[in-house]
């Protein structure tokens, strides 16, 4: 009898932590960092953008889980063709007023600078100290 509930105690306890995950060691949640492609100016996430009309743009919601002075880097590639086609490299700064802006400023580079004209599946990433951070799949439609 008591064999049977030490093993139901037992696989009461692996249901809760698997449930929970390990949350149950954690005293509170990081808010994790992620990007996600928009239209210029705005901050909902698009997935579908219409060729040559708007062209996406990077947004980033910063978490509690990068540290100050960190070397970021934001990629999108046209995954159809297998291309990267921009990117922009800047080191991230709490302390920088963005003035509507949610990243520093940096240097970009437009690899093809006709790439949001062009019909495709587009992969857009976040590297942050050369590991990547985040990823945002969308596409460009005619």
């Amino acid at each position: 009898m008591v064999n049977c509930s030490i093993k139901t105690i037992t696989g009461f306890a692996v249901f809760v932590l698997i449930a929970a995950g390990c949350s149950l060691f954690r005293s509170g949640q990081i808010k994790q960092t992620r990007i996600v492609p928009v239209n210029f100016g705005l901050t909902t996430p698009v997935e579908k953008f219409k060729a040559g009309y708007s062209k996406p743009y990077a947004h980033i919601i910063w978490g509690d889980d990068i540290r100050d002075g960190a070397r970021c880097m934001i990629t999108i590639t046209n995954t159809t063709k297998g291309t990267a086609v921009y990117r922009r490299e800047f080191i991230h700064d709490r302390d920088i007023k963005y003035d509507d802006f949610n990243y520093e400023k940096g240097g970009i580079v437009e690899l093809d600078p006709n790439w949001y004209k062009q019909i495709g599946a587009y992969l857009m990433e976040l590297y942050v100290d050369g590991r990547r951070k985040s990823a945002f799949s969308f596409s460009i439609l005619p």
